[in-house]
């Protein structure tokens, strides 16, 4: 069972953009709320056209993630540190990891934070 099942069903309730991305999926019911912070990835919209989004450089290239906001995720995996989120509206989001920093993170609550290693970690086996 992937370690992200548990994002599977929840809704896109909020977008936050600073210097990441977060989609809020539960905001602070269940001790602390439910998120996953992404700063550069592949956003498949719901039409299937990929755009590549880096907060940082572009934040404004960011709101086409907009288009998942009240939609459910249908898939969460994250095999070799790719975290991969698929929407019932079509849309995907890809975030591999990154050679110099955390490229993605999650806070599912009853549940180990997790935070994807610079470089990926070899060591892990992945859903």
């Amino acid at each position: 069972m992937s370690v992200l099942a548990p994002l599977v069903g929840l809704e896109v309730q909020q977008v936050w953009v600073w210097w990441s991305l977060r989609l809020v999926f539960d905001i602070g019911k269940s001790g602390g709320g439910t998120y996953v912070d992404v700063t550069h990835f592949e956003f498949v919209d719901p039409a299937g056209l990929a755009h590549q989004v880096n907060v940082e450089k572009d934040p404004v290239g960011a709101g086409r993630v907009l288009a998942v906001l009240h939609h459910r995720v249908t898939a969460a995996t994250a095999v070799g540190w790719e975290l991969n989120l698929t929407f019932d509206n079509g849309a995907r989001l890809v975030c591999a990891p990154e050679a110099k920093y955390e490229a993605w993170a999650a806070l599912i609550p009853g549940r180990a934070s997790l935070f994807c290693p610079p470089g990926g970690d070899p060591t892990y086996p992945g859903d």
